[in-house]
């Protein structure tokens, strides 16, 4: 019979107790305490949550599918803001790093309403939209500049679109001057031109999707009330398949069997064959910018208020991994308004407040922390930053509590006097 250690590679540990705070995920010890053996489960959702991420630059509101890209590498484009009057459409495009989002080159028309999309950040494309007059334009998104290349066949608003690059996607629905409650028009694209293929069974516009040219799911819309028609794309023909409840103006993401449809707090998960509730986001407002899959997404911007918010709420699927908190070692010598640098398993803690100010350096390892050289110029709450073996110390408190503009080097030996802050 095999054996742990020739399954695994490792050897079962011993460790007397069942808090075993250095234990890995998925590790395997004995609990000589208590005689038993103990496994670390992954900390993962039972179900889906949303949590705040990093506001846009610029608010507005999106339509149903102007995002593009991923999670921790994304981007929208286009927006309108409805107050104060008169309305204005925007060309802004912004890319987000799963933290904060930076204004990069605008499309060359301003517009919102349109179907945009792209898997990644480098390769997206907008067609339609409304300037406030429909439009048919088209524009691809190499990663850094919009072009124009061939417009969609019909001008429309209020479409949306499963695309997963600038050479490859499928737009449908929409609203024109008439008639005003949608059209089913599909248009498909190669790159280069766009071709009207197979129309929705069900006429809308502000319905959301997901998916690709040759998968795709359309949900909810207007047809002059909310609808809750689901469509399936088989990349020749769309089918009508179990209605989710009426939705319009809704964020979704994901893929044409596994993907979210968030309109205001409520939040929906579709299998590709049901839909089912879930977590419930804390925003109501809707024609948010979404993108992303269903295990990491988000969405963004939107309306009410009609000048546009500028909220971004990311989206943890289901079954996902989720930050958890343990106990750590401790530090040598108990203090406050020190300065970190570095990383989990390769740490520093360099000065602080106890009865007076400290110039004590300690160094972690991941598990426990050892003493270094001290600063040169003991202080607190400074700025610094860097790794456990390159940082930098700047300013702070010193001695007397007097504000100080010393900058340290740290080499991961010893700290060195450099050029001193200007104010």
């Amino acid at each position: 019979m095999s054996t742990y250690k020739e399954i695994s590679g490792t050897r079962v540990k011993n460790h007397a107790g069942s808090d075993y705070p250095s234990a890995e995920t998925g590790e395997l010890w004995y609990d000589s305490a208590n005689i038993d053996f103990r496994y670390k489960y992954p900390n993962i959702t039972t179900s889906g949550s949303w949590r705040t991420g990093g506001n846009l630059n610029t608010g507005g509101i999106f339509g149903t599918s102007n995002g593009f890209g991923t999670e921790s590498a994304g981007g929208v484009a286009g927006r309108l803001q409805e107050s104060p009057p008169p309305s204005t459409q925007y060309a802004n495009t912004e890319l987000y790093n799963g933290a904060s989002w930076t204004e990069v080159n605008d499309m060359n028309t301003a517009r919102n309403a349109s179907a945009v999309g792209g898997d990644a950040q480098t390769s997206a494309l907008v067609a339609g939209g409304d300037t406030p007059t429909r439009v048919a334009n088209t524009e691809s998104w190499n990663g850094t500049s919009w072009t124009e290349v061939s417009d969609l066949n019909l001008a429309r608003g209020y479409l949306t679109g499963s695309i997963e690059s600038n050479t490859a996607g499928i737009a449908y629905g929409g609203i024109i001057p008439s008639p005003t409650n949608g059209v089913g028009n599909t248009e498909l694209w190669n790159g280069s031109s766009w071709t009207e293929v197979n129309d929705l069974n069900n006429a809308r516009r502000s319905n959301s999707g997901a998916g690709t040219s040759t998968n795709a799911v359309a949900m909810g819309g207007y047809d002059g009330t909310a609808v809750g028609f689901t469509e399936l794309w088989d990349g020749t023909n769309w089918t009508e398949v179990a209605d989710n409840p009426t939705t319009s103006g809704g964020s979704a993401f994901g893929v044409y069997n596994d993907a979210i449809l968030s309109q205001g707090t409520t939040t929906k998960l579709w299998n590709g064959t049901a839909w089912s509730a879930t977590t419930s986001s804390s925003s109501p407002a809707t024609n948010r910018a979404g993108l992303g899959t269903t295990s990491a997404g988000l969405k963004t911007g939107g309306e009410p208020p009609n000048a546009g918010i500028v909220t971004t709420e990311e989206w943890t699927g289901p079954g996902q991994p989720i930050g958890a908190w343990s106990t750590g070692g401790s530090l040598n010598t108990a203090r406050y308004g020190g300065t970190g640098a570095g990383i989990k398993t390769a740490a520093l803690s360099v000065g602080g407040y106890i009865t007076s100010v400290q110039g004590l350096n300690e160094s972690y390892n991941g598990t426990s922390w050892t003493e270094l050289a001290d600063l040169n110029t003991p202080r607190y709450q400074t700025g610094g930053g860097g790794t456990s073996t390159s940082a930098i110390l700047a300013s702070g408190y010193g001695p007397g509590l007097t504000a100080v503009g010393q900058v340290e080097t740290w080499n991961g030996t010893a700290w060195t006097e450099t050029t001193n802050v200007n104010t």
